[in-house]
């Protein structure tokens, strides 16, 4: 058969002088094989190779992710640095300063600004969410913005295991580590919650930005989806550095795990954002199937809406947002959650008129949420670099 000739080679490369010996001995050998002794030693060498997808493997882990821990914590400023720079590199790449018919606009000193106060005008749920927003004391202890950052990367992991599992791809522990914040001091936590804080003005101002002209955010949106979660240059260089360590013979089954990861983020970051794009035609559509002109009933129906429509198998990112901010942050324990008044006020504003313009503003009014998201989980890709050359 084709089977025998093919085994034949396998062993004749791999063992060629015993092959060899014994072949002179035995011109028969291989047709006369036992089919047992085949069986045996394939399932033998797949079992010694298959080590390193257990105990090798999740060391080869654990030694990649201290590495590059320790590596990024010898020069953080630097490090922080570079991510800021790109992320406002990629703002003047994607956006225009002023009003254009090709891209969005997005002015330097909007930066400077509580995110969700990008052009407020074209918005006004945006203003009332600037002043709740402010009211509820903005994080003000640096402790509150890790422990806020950490509860929600935990929740991003949790999500990213289980679409890892349901691709039946293993889990390692390692990388879950990433969240750790253990050695963060103040003057980092700003510098870490202003690369955050650039992201939200991005994304907020893009959803804004679609209030007057979905086509030009769609392009603008492509074009920062396309730049902005791309490595820098030092976080290459660490990657390539802490890679060199694995194992060869564990560089291949590793790299599929840390792959899979990251394929996972992206998506969840991808379904979240376009989840939370489509809040605005949720609550539309919820109006005109249940029209009533009680502001009540009008206000819980919108916020059901919203939470429906954001909501996945496992999350709702606006009620566990809400919970973590309730957990983090002591002023916020005096009252309801800020998502909750955010979404409620928006709500609120949106019932009083139940016109489908703002209906469509609560898309804009609630973006904030899935920014933040979205620049926690882009803190995790410091293992994603395939993009590197």
């Amino acid at each position: 058969t084709l089977f025998i000739p093919s085994v034949r080679s396998y062993f004749r490369s791999k063992y060629s002088q015993q092959f060899i010996a014994y072949e002179l001995c035995n011109d028969k050998f291989m047709p006369t094989m036992s089919l047992t002794f085949i069986i045996v030693f394939f399932i033998t060498e797949y079992v010694v190779a298959d080590e390193c997808l257990a105990s090798a493997r999740n060391e080869s882990a654990r030694n990649y992710v201290s590495c590059l821990k320790k590596s990024i914590a010898k020069d953080r400023d630097t490090y922080e640095a570079e991510i800021h720079s790109h992320i406002r590199d990629v703002a003047k790449k994607c956006f225009m300063r002023n009003i254009s018919k090709t891209s969005c606009d997005l002015a330097e000193n909007e930066f400077s600004t509580v995110s969700w106060d990008a052009k407020p005008k074209d918005c006004p749920q945006c203003a009332m969410a600037k002043s709740d927003g402010k009211a509820e004391g903005n994080f003000i202890r640096p402790e509150d913005v890790i422990c806020l950052r950490v509860r929600v990367a935990e929740e991003l992991v949790d999500e990213v295991e289980r679409c890892m599992k349901k691709k039946h791809i293993d889990i390692l522990p390692a990388f879950r580590s990433l969240i750790d914040t253990a050695s963060e001091f103040a003057n980092l936590t700003t510098q870490i919650s202003n690369a955050i804080l650039d992201y939200m003005t991005i994304y907020t101002r893009l959803a804004t930005c679609a209030l007057s002209n979905e086509t030009v955010a769609k392009k603008t949106s492509d074009c920062v989806d396309g730049s902005l979660h791309n490595p820098t240059s030092l976080n290459c260089e660490i990657e390539k550095t802490c890679q060199s360590n694995i194992p060869s013979e564990c560089k291949d089954s590793f790299a599929d795990v840390r792959n899979s990861f990251c394929s996972c983020l992206t998506e969840i970051q991808t379904s979240t954002r376009q989840r939370f794009s489509r809040i605005g035609s949720a609550v539309e559509e919820a109006f005109a199937k249940n029209m009533t002109k009680n502001i009540t009933a009008a206000t819980d129906i919108c916020i059901s809406a919203v939470k429906a429509q954001v909501r996945n198998n496992a999350n709702n990112w606006i009620d566990d947002i809400g919970s973590a901010f309730l957990a983090c942050t002591p002023k916020a324990r005096n009252g309801p959650p800020s998502t909750e008044t955010l979404l409620k006020a928006a709500c609120v504003s949106a019932a009083m008129t139940n016109e489908p313009k703002d209906a469509k503003q609560l898309t804009a009014a609630l973006s904030f949420i899935s920014a933040y998201l979205d620049a926690v989980g882009d803190r995790l890709r410091v293992i994603c670099t395939q993009s590197c050359t």
